[in-house]
């Protein structure tokens, strides 16, 4: 079994200009998907900002009330995968799409209307047009909420998860992708965090938290990126390992930080400005040190070198 974490942009709703390829089957086609998918969010409170935002799972019930006919007639299997980064950097991987249940798939959504919307049409893609692959839920912001999110990642589906507060609040999203790590992580099977899509700001965060993962795992986890040269492939990035005994330092001196106290001289692994900064007289995890704090987990996360403990 493989969970492939794939952060995902916008750039599907203009693949295809819709006005100016009627003709073109294909385009007719993502057309009609995504003329429905913008009428869905348009009349569908989706977002933190909007002011009734309705459950997950009524989200995903409205979805497929309102767009499932349209992918049917859309045909998915028939759109060439090179039609956005997200579906290619996964056609690379032998992802085209979902048909088993041996693998899972978690779509990153910023916390946007067009975002959601552009998960839902890479998502109808992934599953082939069948909705009964997909899922959508709202991303973990603690240790608890990212262990009942490891439960809702199900077997041959695909996620579509929104990150809150993407792109205003950082800090709040990039703890978001942390736990999402952190759960897919737990769930001891092979990872593959995807780099080649999404919101741009936050892949550097991605990729470093992946390290930490990967630092735990590193036979059953690893990072990829398809460059625009399609024929090139995907591309295998190498990351950084730490030692093991480095967690529970890192995660030491970030949980003191948190609790506004001042990390132990001497023995702290990171210098000011990497994971924390010092306002005044006192001190304040960074983006990247409350995305480490989140993969690591508050009170420690299973898995060592040997990929378990």
């Amino acid at each position: 079994m493989t969970v492939y974490v794939v952060p995902c942009g916008i750039s599907v709703l203009g693949a295809w200009d819709r006005r100016n390829s009627p003709s073109r089957p294909v385009g007719a086609k993502i057309g009609k998907i995504i003329e429905a998918l913008d009428r869905w969010a348009t009349d569908t409170p989706l977002t933190s900002t909007d002011r009734d935002r309705i459950a997950d799972a009524d989200v995903i019930t409205s979805a497929l009330t309102m767009c499932d006919a349209a992918a049917k007639d859309a045909k998915l299997p028939e759109w060439p995968a090179e039609i956005c980064a997200e579906t290619s950097t996964l056609s690379q991987r032998g992802v085209r799409r979902l048909t088993g249940h041996d693998r899972r798939v978690i779509l990153l959504a910023s916390d946007t209307r067009e975002g959601i919307s552009a998960a839902f049409c890479v998502a109808y893609m992934i599953a082939a047009g069948d909705g009964q692959r997909i899922r959508y839920v709202s991303a973990p912001t603690s240790d608890l909420e990212a262990n009942a999110f490891r439960g809702m990642i199900h077997p041959g589906a695909v996620t579509i998860t929104r990150l809150p507060g993407l792109p205003g609040d950082l800090d709040q999203a990039v703890g978001a992708i942390g736990h999402v790590l952190r759960a897919a992580h737990l769930l001891n099977e092979d990872m593959e965090v995807h780099l080649t899509g999404g919101f741009k700001i936050t892949l550097l965060h991605t990729l470093a938290m992946t390290e930490i993962v990967y630092s735990m795992a590193p036979e059953r986890t690893s990072a990829w990126y398809t460059f625009q040269d399609h024929d090139a492939g995907a591309t295998r990035i190498n990351l950084r390992c730490y030692a093991e005994d480095f967690h529970d330092l890192m995660r030491d001196e970030l949980l003191r930080v948190k609790n506004g106290l001042e990390p132990r001289k001497g023995s702290d692994p990171f210098h000011a400005g990497v994971a924390w900064v010092k306002e005044g007289s006192g001190w304040r995890l960074n983006d990247f040190g409350r995305g480490y704090l989140a993969v690591l987990g508050q009170d420690g996360v299973p898995g060592s070198n040997d990929g378990g403990r």
